[in-house]
């Protein structure tokens, strides 16, 4: 258990939220997350689906396909996607499949919620938290593919830029990107 604790932790402080959760706790939902492996090609999260849950890529790399018509774009670690999904089912906008041999860990919504039987003192943060997601507050909101706080991979500049790019010649048709640590 403590192994598994090390290894997440260094993942998921990456997000500001568990960045900022108080310790015990983080330590928990460090043994609550599920490591999966998954091939070329599997899908991660379809479009249309609901989302309640996070998901880190811990190693190798992840296309989320279709971010503008016609572009799709690479993430690489240190990422994550659906991090709305964790306080709040929500639909997702676009399809993620694995581009390579990867490594994921999912935190899902129902054990974060069940967390705060165990430790009460956490319920404050989370909810607040949460209800920061539910208002937009743009200092809870993070672009899956710069990793930039304050929009989400819907007004991404930096994509809209490279679409653009792609669109007249200028850039590959799979950008790929390292993100970028958003705390």
């Amino acid at each position: 258990q403590e192994i598994q604790e090390h290894m997440n932790r260094s993942v998921l402080e990456h997000h500001p939220f568990f960045a900022e959760m108080e310790p015990a706790l983080l330590s928990e939902v460090c043994t609550l997350g599920q490591s999966v492996l998954y091939a070329p090609g599997d899908i991660v999260m379809a479009k249309g689906r609901l989302s309640s849950s996070i998901v880190f890529l811990v190693r190798g790399q992840l296309q989320i396909q279709e971010v503008r018509q016609g572009f799709s774009v690479n993430v690489k670690p240190p990422a994550w996607i659906g991090d709305r999904g964790l306080f709040v089912t929500s639909q997702r906008q676009q399809t993620v499949v694995c581009a390579m041999h990867s490594e994921l860990l999912t935190i899902r919504q129902e054990d974060l919620i069940n967390l705060v039987q165990t430790f009460p003192t956490s319920e404050e943060y989370i909810k607040q938290y949460c209800q920061r997601v539910i208002d937009n507050d743009p200092e809870v909101i993070f672009c899956e593919y710069c990793g930039g706080s304050g929009h989400d991979l819907q007004v991404c500049e930096e994509l809209t830029n490279l679409a653009c790019m792609q669109a007249s010649g200028h850039a590959d048709h799979g950008a790929e990107k390292k993100k970028k640590k958003a705390v």
